[in-house]
C-alpha cells in the first residue's frame, strides 16, 4: 500500500464519533490550510482526499486510520450515505454484501429483486450472492414475492441485506 498509519496520521486529524471527518495536520501542498477539512466529493457523493497526487476515499483512509490496516475487500456505510464517514457507520464488506446495502432505483414492482414475468404472468423474486443469481420462485402477488426476497436476502446477507419498503404505504 502507498503509505503508513504514521504517515497518515502525521497530515491528517479524524473525528470517528461526531463527524466522521478529516481535518489537516499539516500543509501537505499550496492548497491545503492546517486546520481545514479535507478533501471533495466525488461524482458519487463520497468524499476523496488526495494525498501525494493519488486520490483515496476518505472511508478507505478511516479503516486505515483506525485499524491500522488497509481494508483487504470493500468498506460498507451502513446507512448508505456515501458521505457519511463516522466510524460507527462503516464495516467491513464483500463486494457482495456492499451491493446488498446498496439503494438501487426498484422496478415496476416497487420492490428490490421482484419482478413481473409478462409471459408467465406471475412475480419472480431473486436474490444475488457473489456472482450467483437465486430464483426463488413465481408469485401471485408483489408481495408475496417481496416477502420470499426479504426471508432469502436475511439468510444470504446477514446484517447487510437492506430491505424493502412497500412502495404505497413505506412500511
Amino acid at each position: 500500500m502507498p503509505f503508513t498509519l504514521n504517515y497518515l496520521r502525521s497530515i491528517l486529524d479524524y473525528d470517528p464519533f461526531e463527524t466522521g471527518l478529516f481535518t489537516w495536520r499539516q500543509q501537505v501542498g499550496r492548497r491545503v490550510r492546517v486546520g481545514e477539512v479535507a478533501g471533495s466529493y466525488d461524482k458519487d457523493g463520497y468524499i476523496v482526499i488526495q494525498i501525494g497526487g493519488v486520490k483515496y476515499k476518505a472511508h478507505r483512509l478511516a479503516y486505515l486510520y483506525m485499524t491500522g490496516e488497509w481494508p483487504e475487500e470493500e468498506i460498507d456505510h451502513k446507512d448508505g450515505d456515501p458521505a457519511n464517514n463516522v466510524w460507527s457507520n462503516l464495516r467491513d464488506a464483500t463486494r457482495s454484501d456492499n451491493c446488498a446495502n446498496s439503494n438501487r432505483e426498484l422496478g415496476e414492482s416497487g420492490f428490490r429483486g421482484v419482478k413481473w414475468v409478462p409471459s408467465t404472468r406471475t412475480w419472480i423474486a431473486r436474490v444475488s450472492y457473489g456472482y450467483q443469481r437465486i430464483c426463488l420462485g413465481p408469485f401471485g402477488t408483489a408481495e408475496e414475492a417481496n416477502e420470499a426476497y426479504l426471508a432469502a436476502a436475511k439468510t444470504v446477507h446477514g446484517e447487510y441485506a437492506l430491505h424493502n419498503r412497500h412502495p404505497e404505504t413505506g412500511a
